[in-house]
Formats: structure tokens, C-alpha cells, sequence
């Protein structure tokens, strides 16, 4: 992501991300990228039955939410959510959604599932799967 650099900073004791600064990188290039990402798959998003995104946390989750759904108005899916209970668990977080998803019962067999992952240098990671 050119431009986006300046957001990881390099200090004696390693590399570090200017917090804000990703915040506002999820709010906007990330939900580009998943929603340009869902229309090159030929997916309608009022398809989707689930969403999982990464869980960074509360307020950098909403904000993806928030923008997502300017993009995708009247999105009927759900929206998984443990940040509040778990904390930013990183990787780890949409792997764990969906296992608790399927083990509850919210995630049925034949549903389409969204997951976007994001975080270290940067990186977005965007699959799509039927339970």
C-alpha cells in the first residue's frame, strides 16, 4: 500500500504502528478493499450471511462497520463481534469467531461466510466460504 508506510515507525527495541493512523487505515482502505474485493468474487453482499472481521478492537471495529455499511446499505448479514470479551486476540480472532459461530449454531451449514483480516504491516487478507 503505497503512501501507507509512515504508519509503521522503527524504534531501538522494534517496530511499532502509530495506533490512529491504522485506525483510520481500517476505516477506509480496508473496507475498499473488501468491498472491491466482494464485487470482483461476483458476490452480492445481500448474500452474505456472515461477516467476520478481524477484531483489533471496539472502536476501530465500528468504524470499519460504520463505513462498510455506507457502502453496503441495507446489509442484512451478521456481524461477529467477541472484542469486547476477548480483547485483540490477533490472528487468532476470526478463526475463533467462526469455531464459536459454527459451535453455537449462529453459522448453519450452506451459509455464505465473509471473513477480512487485517493487521500486521498492514496486510488485508479477504475469504469467502459456504459453511
Amino acid at each position: 500500500f503505497n503512501g501507507q508506510i509512515d504508519m509503521v515507525v522503527k524504534r531501538e527495541d522494534g517496530f511499532y504502528q502509530e495506533g490512529n493512523k491504522v485506525h483510520k487505515f481500517v476505516g477506509s482502505t480496508v473496507v475498499n478493499a473488501l468491498v472491491k474485493a466482494v464485487e470482483e468474487a461476483g458476490i452480492d453482499y445481500m448474500s452474505i450471511d456472515h461477516l467476520v472481521p478481524h477484531q483489533p478492537s471496539g472502536k476501530t471495529l465500528n468504524l470499519l462497520v460504520r463505513n462498510l455499511l455506507k457502502s453496503w446499505p441495507g446489509f442484512k448479514g451478521m456481524i461477529h463481534r467477541n472484542v469486547e470479551f476477548t480483547g485483540n486476540t490477533s490472528a487468532a480472532s476470526t478463526g475463533s469467531l467462526i469455531s464459536s459461530g459454527i459451535h453455537s449454531g449462529k453459522i448453519k451449514k450452506g451459509e455464505l461466510v465473509v471473513v477480512v483480516n487485517f493487521g500486521s504491516g498492514l496486510s488485508i487478507g479477504i475469504d469467502a466460504f459456504y459453511a
